[in-house]
């Protein structure tokens, strides 16, 4: 049995949402979309973020292993709500022990209280080994498109 604790994150949280923020970047973005992280834009965003209560902290004692953090919008201006995933980040010593999967319950979780009608996952690495795309899976997602970027 796991010693990790899922929790929702406070706002003595912000710095280690804002560096988790910025491990999933480098992990998973920034390679191949060029996007540069902003330390500025992300606590803004996280402290938004944080006023709507969708974000979870996994720890494991002192030591934080994990977190998701979403934001709460509307499905194409229509009376869906969605959760659609900011950041899904687990320590990588952590993978495969059920963390992650505790994670996305605790969102999902949140997400029927809300009566959210869809939860929105990505996975930046779709074809590359490591992928989500199984463990999505396995949850019950299904894959509804591709994105594609050009910066102009």
């Amino acid at each position: 049995m796991t010693s990790v604790v899922i929790r929702r994150a406070e706002l003595k949280d912000i710095p280690i949402l804002v560096d988790l923020y910025s491990k999933w970047m480098g992990e998973r973005l920034v390679e191949q979309s060029g996007f540069e992280w902003d330390a500025n834009r992300t606590t803004l965003m996280v402290i938004k973020n944080l006023q709507a209560g969708v974000y979870f902290i996994a720890e494991d004692g002192d030591r934080v292993v994990g977190a998701i953090g979403a934001t709460l919008d509307r499905w194409m201006e229509n009376d869906y709500q969605i959760l659609k995933e900011v950041y899904y980040w687990v320590d990588p010593e952590q993978r495969g022990e059920g963390t992650g999967s505790r994670l996305i319950t605790a969102i999902e979780d949140l997400g029927r209280q809300l009566k959210v009608a869809i939860v929105m996952m990505y996975d930046v690495n779709p074809n590359e080994s490591g992928s989500l795309d199984m463990f999505y899976k396995n949850r019950g997602y299904k894959p509804v498109q591709m994105q594609y970027w050009k910066w102009i």
